[in-house]
């Protein structure tokens, strides 16, 4: 097998000893395994002792794939998943995916590389332009300001009925729309989902940020009060990507707003 020796060596947070490299490749390679590479934080070094280590096996057709499995070395979670290269290509080219999968890509180190796909893929993560999304970004917020609209309707339900259960479902959906059509209009690069939240409010500026606190419940208040400043972070959020909106969307929009608490 082809493994590359530059990453057999120890990690700078001490994790990826040449004994641990040696286990995952035993446990994540086989007969249709391509390339095999470990993803986050690990790999890019910044592992906490309650670090998991991610494995990505690379393999050449969808019906060689299997469901990720965990395991345990020592106590060190270990999560083994697999993909296609096709897959793997496919998430650089979609918005939502690709602020998450283009940092991961750039980072991962490779353990095994028969094709030099891996390397590949990595190369072009490394010098990815974002912009080239922004198309593509444009028609995904549409849709995604559409599918929000729906949970503001079900809010004004649950407050009219006083239903804590059925705000807080709102309120939970809609506050992860949200997040995501500010990541995806600003094209966020997210290396890891512990900064997903902190990155989105720095990109999307103070009103928004505000908003998205007040959403969690960070500033007090019980369920209602948390679903109400949900919709004031949606108000911000349609803000955010009114320029972004075709005229079919746009009118969606303004409707809903229009019902806003």
């Amino acid at each position: 097998m082809t493994v590359r020796c530059d990453f057999m060596a120890t990690s700078p947070d001490g994790v990826l000893t040449p004994d641990i490299v040696g286990r995952l490749l035993v446990e994540a390679d086989g007969p249709a395994v391509r390339g095999i590479a470990v993803l986050g934080s690990v790999a890019r070094g910044e592992a906490s002792e309650w670090s998991d280590i991610d494995v990505k096996s690379m393999v050449g057709d969808a019906a060689d794939k299997w469901p990720a499995r965990p395991a345990f070395i020592g106590r060190r979670l270990v999560m083994y998943s697999s993909a296609t290269a096709s897959e793997s290509w496919v998430e650089l080219g979609e918005p939502e995916k690709a602020i998450w999968a283009a940092p991961a890509f750039s980072a991962m180190r490779i353990l095994l590389d028969r094709d030099g796909e891996l390397g590949r893929l990595r190369a072009a993560a490394q010098s990815f332009d974002y912009a080239t999304l922004r198309p593509a970004a444009t028609s995904s917020l549409c849709e995604a300001a559409g599918q929000a609209c729906e949970y503001i309707f079900k809010i004004r339900d649950g407050l009219a009925t006083r239903d804590e259960s059925k705000v807080l479902h709102a309120a939970g959906s809609l506050i992860g729309k949200c997040t995501r059509m500010a990541s995806v209009a600003l094209l966020v690069p997210i290396r890891t989902e512990n900064e997903y939240y902190r990155k989105v409010r720095d990109a999307a500026g103070p009103a928004w940020t505000r908003a998205h606190r007040a959403a969690f419940g960070l500033d007090g208040g019980g369920a209602f009060a948390q679903a109400i400043a949900t919709c004031a972070l949606f108000r911000e959020s349609m803000r955010l990507i009114d320029d972004r909106l075709d005229p079919a969307a746009r009118e969606i929009v303004r409707r809903t707003l229009e019902i806003l608490p």
